[in-house]
């Protein structure tokens, strides 16, 4: 959750209210790299992990992880609350911003959505206050390396794919998912990190590298939101996080979706059968997405007027919340009033 609480922390900055962003020391490092230079009313101060790293990089030990931060990460806040109102600066700790590990003690319900696209949801939770899209913004760092690749490409033929920071995939999952981007015969941006099969370090199919040296391109990792907003990709085949979720609704790109856990199979079923902006990919009966679906459901997705026009309206439903007058803007602006008000 620290990409969306980040944006979050700047847009509250922005503002003119000192930010401090805590975070753990295993995200420290990548953190920083992160953080815009000029964001110097934000401090950033780490805590140590409470989890094992065995624990934290398995996938299926996800509520095991969550459960364990709930139980320790408290004690720190606390202390570390105590210890800055305590000091000799005359600023204090006025509000205290978590994610939903501590729903009971809110007063208000910040969400990175907007009311237009969940209003029937919105309503049934009090004090709700959609805020959405948290985007990056022109401050963050962007990958030259990617984007002028991407340049390159023909407007509207690029698949891209990415499956977000834990995600894991088994190696015959890994082969079809190369094999069916190869056969679709579209260029594809695909993004794979070091542990995304099983943990272990990626091999793809022999040959797999030399056959699509001319159209495919394998990254490690890229600023998302750069990437869905360049007019070269074609669609997003995402595992339906909620972060991926809203950045790709707000460029306008149709999704190709492949939920693993948690929230990840509501957020499809959103995508599909409410924005109706994607397609599921369907799993074969030993559990393994085929090439063959893959490269077919892509087609099937890109020659879709309906769900491009879909997209496109969902965009700008999306963009006028977030401008000046619109739903979001409104939200934020009566959030940062409280704030102030404390």
């Amino acid at each position: 959750h620290i990409s969306p609480l980040l944006k979050l922390s700047i847009q509250i900055a922005a503002h003119g209210i000192k930010v401090t962003f805590v975070t753990t020391e295993v995200e420290d490092g990548a953190f920083m790299e992160t953080l815009p230079e000029e964001q110097n009313s934000i401090t950033l101060i780490s805590i140590p992990h409470c989890v094992d790293e065995d624990v934290r990089n398995d996938a299926l030990k996800t509520v095991e992880t969550i459960e364990s931060i709930r139980r320790v990460i408290p004690v720190y806040l606390e202390d570390l609350i105590a210890k800055i109102n305590q000091s000799a600066d005359e600023e204090k700790i006025s509000c205290v911003i978590t994610d939903t590990s501590y729903a009971k003690f809110y007063d208000l319900i910040l969400c990175n959505s907007v009311y237009e696209l969940d209003s029937s949801v919105s309503k049934l939770i009090p004090n709700a206050l959609p805020i959405g899209p948290l985007l990056a913004g022109k401050t963050w760092p962007q990958d030259s390396t990617c984007l002028a690749w991407l340049n390159r490409q023909p407007a509207a033929s690029v698949i891209y794919v990415a499956f977000g920071s834990s995600t894991m995939a088994s190696a015959k999952q890994v082969e079809e998912l190369a094999l069916g981007l190869e056969l679709s015969g579209h260029p594809f941006l695909w993004v794979v990190r070091p542990n995304f099969m099983d943990g272990s370090t990626v091999k793809f199919p022999d040959g797999f590298k030399d056959r699509v040296s001319g159209k495919g391109k394998i990254i490690e990792w890229t600023l998302q939101e750069a990437v869905l907003a360049h007019p070269s990709v074609l669609c997003f085949v995402s595992h339906c996080g909620w972060n991926s979720t809203v950045e790709g609704v707000t460029m306008g790109v149709p999704f190709l979706c492949w939920p693993y856990i948690a929230d990840q199979f509501s957020n499809k079923n959103y995508i599909c059968n409410v924005l109706k902006t994607g397609l599921e990919l369907m799993k074969g009966e030993n559990g393994i997405t085929t090439r063959r679906e893959i490269s077919s459901k892509i087609n099937t997705l890109i020659s879709s007027d309906v769900i491009n026009s879909k997209a496109l309206h969902v965009k700008d439903i999306v963009r006028k919340s977030s401008n000046e007058g619109g739903s979001s803007f409104k939200n934020f602006k009566s959030f940062i009033e409280h704030i102030k008000s404390l």
